[in-house]
């Protein structure tokens, strides 16, 4: 592509590449022309990176663990430029469940469920810069089926 600005200022163009299978994020170009006879300077500037997106994967509801256990799934969230990502899942509400703090930090989650109820999950996801909005799970637990019936 050839641009020739007719007058000296600030141009801004903004390219997207496209690899036949994917486009690329946008990388925006900032090009100061000056007066004729200098020379132009290309100053690329790249967006602020966009939040990652939390999804998560929900159980059937009303839910029966398996021998008590209800997997919380996040597998399905996304950041951009495929980003690695950190989780984080917490339990926001039904009665207070002891959460293991290593497992919390996965994309799937074992949770053992001891009575039947109603609880509230909540994931965020962070790809080092930002974090994502939460995405909540909430279960009504009906049963709790376990190997000692």
């Amino acid at each position: 592509m050839t641009f020739t600005p007719a007058t000296p200022g600030t141009v801004r163009f903004e390219v997207v590449a496209f690899d036949g299978k994917d486009y690329s994020e946008p990388l925006q170009i900032i090009v100061n022309v000056a007066a004729p006879g200098t020379i132009p300077v290309a100053i690329p500037t790249v967006k602020p990176n966009p939040a990652p997106v939390a999804n998560r994967n929900k159980p059937p509801n009303p839910a029966n663990p398996t021998e008590g256990v209800i997997i919380l799934d996040g597998s399905g969230s996304k950041a951009a430029g495929g980003k690695d990502m950190t989780f984080t899942w917490r339990q926001v509400g039904g009665d207070n469940l002891k959460l293991p703090a290593a497992a919390l930090a996965k994309d799937r989650v074992g949770i053992k469920i001891y009575k039947a109820g109603d609880y509230k999950f909540e994931l965020i996801v962070s790809d080092g810069e930002n974090n994502s909005a939460p995405a909540t799970i909430e279960l009504k637990v009906i049963d709790v089926e376990s190997a000692d019936k």
